[in-house]
């Protein structure tokens, strides 16, 4: 994902909250871009949770490894395939019809998807017209819009990625102490 969707996200909640009109370069952002933006947030996690959950429902016979560590390599293949990275971990019996037409389809989606909405958002904002900036304009040059900037990322992928891996990265670490 584009690291100007987080930068559009933060100051969207920068600006709301000291009562701003939310703008970006002169450009205002609206409802139109930030339903955009939702969903270019959304498509990744959505991608890896839901393809990861059918997984673990029709492919169990690709499992080598049932306990915490399986969840871990599906989860993995997909963020992998979504990412468009190719890599995966080991173990998972992953060349058959099921694996190949999921990662395809991951591959696909994380790549296209977000690409045509990010596109979609560069050509709305296009179309405005340029503002003046004025001394009540939010400044992004700042140390602290940097700081909300990098707790927005964390906060959203904490509340994306964290309860799937407790279920498996972390518990297969707090396994090995019992």
């Amino acid at each position: 994902m584009n690291m100007i969707i987080y930068v559009l996200l933060t100051v969207f909640i920068c600006a709301l909250m000291i009562g701003r009109t939310p703008e970006f370069l002169g450009k205002k952002i609206e409802s139109a871009q930030m339903k955009l933006i939702a969903l270019v947030i959304l498509i990744h996690p959505l991608l890896i949770l839901v393809l990861s959950a059918l997984a673990v429902v029709f492919a169990k016979d690709s499992i080598s490894n049932p306990s915490f560590h399986d969840l871990a390599q599906i989860l993995y293949e997909f963020s992998s395939s979504a990412a468009n990275n190719g890599s995966g971990l080991e173990g998972l019996k992953d060349d058959n019809l099921f694996w190949n037409l999921s990662t395809a389809f991951a591959m696909f989606c994380g790549r296209y998807l977000v690409l045509i909405a990010q596109l979609a958002i560069a050509g709305s904002l296009l179309a405005k017209n340029t503002q003046e900036n004025t001394a009540n304009s939010l400044k992004t040059d700042n140390l602290t819009f940097m700081f909300v900037l990098v707790c927005i990322i964390y906060i959203f992928a904490a509340l994306t990625f964290f309860p799937v891996l407790t279920l498996s990265s972390v518990a297969e670490y707090l396994s090995l102490w019992h």
